[in-house]
């Protein structure tokens, strides 16, 4: 292409014009060339300038490629090396814009209105151009320069954009390139034509950046499809704490791209990287599409600008990318939860469901249910406690999409029984004969009896279980023998708030009180009174007497069961003794029979024979009058058992006698104690009676008022009559002896219906009578009847008695008495109750001729227990069946056969009755256990799996359960699925096929690769390595691979290894399985490696370096102009000889750098063909091998680092010194090379002759370098000298020295005085008082001593004189020697304090322990140094103003450094602020404590005794120096090397000056660098440390001897890392 000058002067400054507006709003998007069918005028804009400043231009000496309308094609050369310029149209509205060419070497130039612009598939031209060139150059435009777009990347410019895009379009367009990975040759026009416009410029980036874009343009996320039809479908899952549905995808193709949705339904995302997640707060139950559009630039539409033999140019691009995704989420499942009862009430039970966020209470409907809908998951259900049932165990329900999940909850009522025990209210046990068994109690319910029971001989009773209620009460109905009724109403403990379980016992604790009597005696004899008058007795035998009292009989009275009075009870006996009246009483006694034992009485007098009084009615008095003689009664009564003809020797009957004479029903009266009249006569316990007084001539019938206990009251009278023949009639009165039946009713739990609800089976019992139980009757006690006839010994099995259909049974007649009921055999179904049921057969009272006892008996239903053993197979290796997959399980439990009630309502066959979850079994790791709490009835069941979690397979099978009556022995029988075994699941497993294919060398179809090793791996691996990998393969011969039995679930396959020659494939193959057999088949490609050879093309250069290199190493020097060639080590001999294959030429990328990329998996040879310029040729030939995908081999033939290097010629430089004053040595000479690869400074000798040997040839220059052997002198200027080889070129340089060289002004008035840190004089003043003292006492002594002449005695004034003389100098000399030793103790304080400090200091021996540091300068300068350590705690613990520490080895100098609030505190006080002159170190109080500053001041004394700063002044030598270049300087920061630069004199009246040492501030950097220079040139000594703007410096200031001056001491800090 041809530059074209516009021409005319009014088109240059309308061009000029046209340019300017360009420059502002070239860049803005112009919509008028988005249209077709318009016409434009073209013209050159302004310069392409890069973001370097620099100009683009085009190749030197290249060709193009020329498309003609004929279809053929031709090549043109071209100079190249033109400036390019921006294409410019503008269209008829005036809108201008810059514009692409895609027509490479044909001319472009400046026309009025001659491009038209026309679609892509209208432009002639544009479909000459092969489809991937078309494509090429549209999507480079797309991600190129476009009008008003955003820089893609820092570092470039709108130019370079435009650059880059322009030269791939040109390499598109002229078929260099048909893809965006590489670029190839096209006949005359070289593979890099256009890509040397950009190479090593900014443009280059963009350049590689536009490549990539395109080739990413169509790929699509790996989660996504290119259609609606094909695009996958994905659900979103809830998230319970975001309350969102969601769900987060890899794009494994690693697009890193934003999406931008076209239609999103209500569904956003957001990016993190290639994780894309997916958000939605509503619920998609079905699939929809989604279209979202890749942020790919979005241009204008593209078009074609032609011209009619002129440049084809062309505008905008648009290629929108697209694709789709099926998105749904979670649908909610349902879940129901089924309520049944045994009292049948199922509604209004409420219910709470937790998990997945969910926290609800619900309540069943009339129907006993609840449905609910719930997202996927595993909900935990529990009912809430109703106070009248149990409450159920808790379940879980898990929950599937679209399915509904039932839990079963079955209602037992709560039941109780009452165990009552029945006490004596006064003793709590039984009195006398009074017993506790026998009692007949009624069990109530609301008031109403419900149940009637009997106390046992122990007085205790229990009943049969019924429903829990707050209203059962127990009232006794009738009293046990000898006891009163107790109408206490006793409220029994049946509230259902009481108990948790199904089946409870109430006790309740009843009393009663006992019948209580007494008995009262009159005992007198049968002689007469003696206090009654004659008169009053009667010698007739019939007729009355009366009778002498008995005074102090003595009677025993004690229950005769006793057998004793030393037996019996204190409450059951009494001791009565007669009174003057013959009268006693006895206590209140229990119901009993008692003994009445007379022990003491008269003398001379029979004692009364022992009888027995019978208490039996409550409050009674028993009265009987005693004679000594037996009482003849005129009537005998006995009473005798009608069935044995015997005595019944019991008292308590009781008789009226009727006179048929006068039908009167007699009378007989006694007078003592008291008058009283009797018309019931009792016998006495022997069973017959004696009338107190004859009855007449008369007829009589015997009535009986009251029987013997036990004994039947007879209704019939017995007549006699008295007719004077007998002097004692004897009546007989037989009774029957009551007898008793006992009533049996048995009854127990019945299947009588079945309850549906939802599909779920409740069997339901009800109590009812049971046939066929068979009972033993049994006698628990010897039994005997009144008159002591033994009738059932004890133990003896009375009778059998077998329920009827109508379930009772009923004895025969029994005598009373005690008797137990043991169950022999229990109802079909029901459990043998092996506990004795024990009754009383009780004397029900006189007029009873048979008493009924009727007892209920309840039998258990036989019921059943069903188990099962879930296991899970587990896979550790992918943690499978580890976690909580249990939570997933449920198992129904269902009938096999039709369950007919006794209603005739079934549970069909395959009706479920239960469904159950598993728990974990603690004790054995790995398995579940469930029990299966449904009330069963007799059948046959099975139990079958639900549910399982989703990794496993549902097991179909199912395990059959038959539940048969087992005997009367077995109250549950428990029975286990599947014989005990565990029902296992099996994990579900798929298979992996693959093949394994790779790049094939040849350029064909890929072909198999074998011993590729290949991974698979967890879904979240990050790491893809065979220690990583679940499980590993390796391909087969064919390429062929497989994973067999991979579990359940996301699994990454990916290649760990390749074979040889080729690359690992990065592709990662997501794969799921989902359902068992599975298999999945996937393909793994491989790439061949490709690597390439680098050759860096260096200069020998021994120790020298450039000082203008960037280069890491500074002694290589590239070197450009080389020529090397790579050979294929085609035999493989790693020899280079004739068989091995030429590949080409490396590629000089950059000065000296030499590439070559592409290379295989071979071995290969580097050799130089042509040495750069004035360099030697290396003739070797170098071998290196590409072993690793991306692998660049730099090929060096010598030392590592320093590439590969040729030899140059050389010569040598000769530098003659000279000066004024003819001195030569000292003078520095800055020598550097043209090009500035070389610079080095050189120090002259005494000579003045400087050599340097071995320079490369060329230019150089030449330069003194001032320092301080020329500051006096005037500096020469440079020379320029030629190096030639073998040579040596020869420079002279001559100094001159002026007379009178500049001197430092007087410096400026001080800002702030400088702190007197000399010592003072009190030494000296107290040493020289303390001399003249001595000496002023010894002479005034020797003058005072001293005698006149020849022995004359002294003046007394004379004396006085001198005495006083005397006295004051010894006063001084005590006084200055105090002092004096005050002085000296100072320095030993300060000197001691000082010294235990060394313990806070640790000094390294060994240079390899970890205080080892190196100091490092800005100037990448590297100092090693061992440094102290100083512990700072323990240190600031007693000098709290402890900042420093500070060391010049190998002195005395080694201190703490304080500072405070002044300058002064420090002079007079050690580091721990104990006042001392010494003082100690301290940083001036205006710097900061850290040593941040610029320049940090540390002032200290110049002592006498050679402390603290005393040595600085050594400095004033170079020896000195020489021996002592560094100190040390420690903070509790860090640690610095001081490098000490310079030593020197100053005045105090400096400060404030610009050349002050005590200098903390400067106007900016240079003013701090003017006066480190003038520091440097003050000092007395000479430094090779060079101080800097950016270095820190340290000032140590001390008084010189005279202490009118400073000594000064500076340094450079220089950092030391550990």
């Amino acid at each position: 292409m041809k530059n074209h000058i516009l021409r005319g002067r009014s088109f240059q400054r309308l061009a000029a014009f046209f340019l300017c507006a360009l420059l502002t709003i070239g860049l803005f998007p112009v919509n008028s060339f988005a249209a077709a069918n318009r016409a434009a005028s073209s013209a050159y804009g302004d310069v392409v300038i890069g973001s370097d400043g620099k100009a683009y231009t085009s190749p030197v000496g290249y060709y193009t490629m020329t498309y003609h309308s004929d279809g053929t094609t031709s090549y043109a050369r071209h100079n190249g090396g033109v400036q390019y310029k921006h294409f410019v149209l503008t269209d008829e509205s005036g809108s201008f814009r810059w514009v692409y060419c895609v027509e490479g070497g044909v001319r472009f130039g400046n026309s009025d209105e001659g491009y038209y612009s026309e679609h892509t598939e209208n432009s002639v031209y544009f479909n000459q151009l092969p489809k991937a060139s078309q494509r090429g150059i549209m999507l480079t435009s797309l991600y190129g320069w476009q009008p008003g777009e955003p820089l893609p990347m820092s570092g470039i410019n709108n130019d370079d954009w435009y650059m880059a895009a322009q030269c791939i379009m040109w390499e598109y367009q002229q078929q260099l390139r048909s893809d965006p990975y590489s670029r190839h040759s096209n006949g005359s026009v070289a593979e890099d034509t256009f890509y040397r416009v950009v190479k090593g410029r900014p443009a280059e980036k963009v350049y590689d950046w536009i490549l990539e874009q395109i080739a990413s343009h169509s790929t699509i996320p790996s989660f996504a499809g290119e259609t609606e039809s094909n695009a996958p479908v994905h659900q979103l899952e809830w998230d319970p704490e975001a309350k969102v549905y969601m769900l987060t995808l890899t794009d494994t193709n690693n697009l890193n791209i934003d999406l931008e949705a076209i239609s999103s339904s209500g569904i956003s995302v957001t990016r993190s990287g290639n994780r894309y997640t997916f958000t939605s707060k509503n619920m998609i139950e079905s699939p929809i599409a989604l279209q979202f559009r890749k942020d790919v630039p979005v241009g204008d539409t593209m078009l074609i600008w032609g011209r009619e033999g002129w440049q084809t140019m062309m505008t905008g691009a648009k290629d929108p990318v697209t694709f789709y995704m099926q998105i749904q989420t979670e649908t909610y499942g349902k879940a129901k939860i089924i309520k049944a009862s045994e009292d049948g009430i199922v509604e209004g039970i409420p219910f709470t469901i937790t998990g997945n966020g969910v926290n609800e209470t619900v309540t069943t409907g009339a129907n006993g249910t609840v449905d609910l809908e719930l997202l996927p998951g595993t909900y935990l259900v529990s009912e809430q406690p109703i106070d009248r049932y149990v409450t159920p165990a808790l379940q879980y329900i898990t929950i599937e999409s679209g399915q509904t999940s039932s839990v079963q909850f079955t209602n037992i009522l709560k039941k109780f029984r009452v165990m009552a025990y029945k006490t004596d209210a006064d003793t709590g046990n039984a009195q006398g004969d009074a017993t506790l068994g026998g009692a007949v109690y009624g069990l109530y319910k609301g008031g109403e009896l419900v149940d009637t029971y009997t106390t046992g001989p122990d007085g205790s009773f229990l009943t049969g279980y019924y429903v829990c209620g707050d209203d059962w009460t127990l009232r006794e109905l009738e009293p046990s023998t000898g006891y009163l009724l107790d109408e206490t109403v006793h409220e029994v403990g049946a509230s259902p708030t009481l108990y948790d379980v199904e089946l409870n016992t109430a006790e309740s604790h009843v009393t009663e009180k006992v019948i209580y009597g007494n008995i009262q005696l009159i005992k007198h004899t049968d002689d007469p009174d003696p206090d009654v008058a004659d008169e009053e007795h009667s010698d007739d035998g019939n007729a009355s007497m009366v009778e002498k009292p008995e005074e102090g009989a003595v009677f025993e009275i004690y229950l005769k069961s006793a057998g004793s009075y030393e037996n019996a009870k204190e409450s059951e006996s009494d001791l009565l003794t007669t009174d003057s009246d013959g009268f006693a009483a006895s206590k209140l006694l229990p119901y009993g029979h008692y003994t009445v034992h007379q022990i003491s009485g008269e003398d001379d007098k029979a004692f009364v024979p022992d009888f027995t009084v019978f208490i039996n009615e409550n409050g009674r008095t028993y009265s009987y009058i005693l004679n000594n003689d037996a009482i003849t009664a005129r009537i005998r009564i006995e009473k005798r058992d009608a069935e044995t003809g015997a005595i019944i020797p019991m008292p308590g009957t009781g008789f009226r006698i009727k006179d048929l004479t006068t039908g009167e029903f007699i009378s007989q009266t006694i007078y003592y104690p008291n008058p009283e009249t009797l018309d019931v006569f009792y016998v006495s316990d022997e069973g017959w009676l004696m009338l107190p007084e004859p009855l007449p001539a008369h007829e009589f019938e015997l009535y009986e008022v009251s029987a013997p206990e036990g004994y039947v009251l007879s209704d019939e009278p017995v007549p006699f009559s008295v007719d004077g023949s007998e002097a004692v009639v004897t009546v007989v009165q037989y009774n029957q002896p009551q007898k008793g039946q006992i009533t049996i009713s048995k009854s127990g739990e019945v299947f009588s219906s079945v309850q549906e609800n939802e599909g779920l089976y409740l069997p339901i019992y009800e109590v009812a009578g049971l046939p066929g139980a068979i009972y033993d009757l049994i006698a628990d006690e010897d039994i005997y009847t009144g008159d002591g006839t033994l009738r059932v010994a004890k133990d003896t099995v009375v009778e059998t008695l077998t329920t009827g259909e109508d379930s009772s049974a009923t004895s025969g007649l029994l005598y009373l008495g005690c008797y137990r009921l043991e169950e022999r055999q229990s109802p079909t179904g029901m459990v043998l109750d092996t506990e004795p049921v024990y009754t009383e057969l009780s004397y029900a009272g006189q007029t009873v001729e048979v008493t009924q006892v009727a007892l209920g008996l309840y039998d258990e239903r036989q019921k059943v227990s069903i188990d099962l053993y879930k296991s899970l197979e587990t896979d550790e290796q992918f943690h499978i069946g580890l976690e909580e997959e249990y939570k997933d399980i449920s198992f129904g439990l269902y009938a096999s056969e039709d369950i007919v009630a006794l209603d005739g309502s079934v549970i069909p066959t395959g009706g479920l009755l239960e469904v159950v979850s598993v728990s974990p079994v603690e004790e054995a790791s790995g398995q579940c256990h469930a029990t299966f709490t449904a009330d069963l009835p007799f059948g046959s069941f099975y139990v079958q799996e639900r549910s399982t979690n989703e990794a496993f397979i549902l097991s179909d099978q199912q395990y059959p359960v038959v539940f048969e009556y087992a005997g009367q022995e077995t109250s549950t029988v428990s029975i286990t699925a599947n014989e005990g075994n565990a029902v296992e699941n099996q994990i579900i497993r798929g298979r992996v096929d693959g093949i394994k294919v790779g790049e094939n060398p040849e350029g064909e179809d890929a072909i198999p690769l074998e011993g590729a090793l290949i991974g698979l791996f967890a879904p979240d691996a990050e790491e893809f390595s065979e220690e990583t990998a679940l499980y590993v393969t390796e391909s087969a011969e064919n390429g062929s691979f497989s994973f067999e039995d991979i579990p359940f679930g996301h699994w990454i396959i990916s290649e760990i290894s390749s074979p040889a020659l080729y690359t690992i494939s990065p592709e990662q193959h997501h794969i799921y399985v989902g359902t068992d057999g599975q298999v999945i088949e996937i393909q793994i490609d491989n790439t061949l490696i490709r690597g390439s050879v680098q050759v860096i093309k260096t200069e020998a250069i021994d120790d020298l370096h450039s000082v203008e290199s960037d280069n890491k190493n500074p002694f290589m020097h590239r070197l450009p102009g080389a020529v090397f060639v790579l050979y294929e080590d085609t035999n493989g001999d790693k020899k280079l000889d004739d068989n091995d294959k030429l590949i080409g030429e490396l590629e000089e990328t950059d000065s000296g750098v030499h590439e070559m990329t592409g290379l295989l998996a071979k071995g290969f040879f580097v050799k130089e063909k042509t040495a750069p310029e004035s360099f030697v040729l290396d003739p070797n030939a170098y071998y290196f091998e590409i072993t690793e995908d991306g692998q660049v081999v730099v090929v060096e033939n010598g030392e590592t680092g320093y590439g590969f290097v040729n030899e140059a010629y050389r010569g040598n430089l000769k530098i003659v010194k000279d000066s004024s004053d003819g001195r030569k040595d000292g003078f520095a000479f800055e020598v550097k090379s043209e090009d500035g690869t070389y610079c080095e400074t050189f120090t002259s000798p005494s000579s003045g002759v400087i050599e340097i040997k071995g320079l490369r040839i060329g230019i150089y220059t030449v330069t003194e370098v001032k320092n301080k052997a020329s500051e006096d002198y005037i500096i020469p200027d440079g020379a320029t000298v030629e190096i030639k080889s073998d040579e040596t070129a020869v420079v002279q340089f001559f100094n001159e020295k002026p007379e009178n060289p500049d001197r430092p002004e007087t410096p400026d008035t001080p800002e702030k005085p400088v702190p007197q840190t000399g010592d003072d004089y009190g030494l000296y003043l107290w040493m020289g008082t303390l001399g003249i003292a001595v000496i002023g006492s010894t002479v005034s002594l020797i003058l005072f001593l001293h005698k006149g002449k020849h022995g004359a005695k002294a003046n007394p004034r004379r004396c006085k004189t001198t005495a006083t003389i005397f006295l004051i100098s010894i006063a001084l000399v005590v006084g200055s020697g105090f002092m004096l030793a005050q002085e000296i103790g100072q320095y030993k304080e300060s000197a001691a304090t000082y010294a235990k400090l060394s313990d806070y200091l640790t000094v390294q021996d060994d240079p390899s322990v970890e205080n080892e540091g190196e100091a490092v300068t800005e100037g990448n300068e590297a100092s090693t140094a061992l440094l102290p350590s100083v512990d700072f705690a323990a240190l600031l613990e007693e000098g709290p103003d402890v900042k420093a520490w500070l060391e010049l080895p190998g002195t005395v100098i080694s201190y703490p450094v304080v500072q405070c609030e002044d300058n002064s505190y420090y002079l007079k006080h050690l580091y721990d602020g104990t006042a001392n002159k010494n003082g100690c170190p301290f940083i001036d109080y205006e710097n900061e404590p850290d040593f941040s500053d610029n320049n940090t001041i540390i002032y200290g004394h110049n002592m006498r005794d050679g402390s603290m700063f005393s040595s600085l002044r050594e400095y004033a030598e170079q020896s000195y120096f020489d021996e002592h270049p560094q100190m040390y300087l420690m903070t509790p920061e860090g640690s610095y090397l001081v490098e000490l630069f310079s030593a020197f004199i100053a005045s105090p009246s400096e400060a404030g000056s610009a050349t002050s040492p005590w200098a903390l501030s400067w106007k900016d950097d240079g003013a701090y660098t003017t006066w480190l220079t003038a520091m440097q040139e003050r000092s007395l000594i000479k430094s090779d440390v060079s101080v800097t703007s950016s270095d820190r410096v340290i000032t140590l200031s001390t008084c010189t001897n005279s202490g009118q001056d400073r000594f000064i001491v500076m340094g450079k800090l220089v950092s030391v890392t550990e």
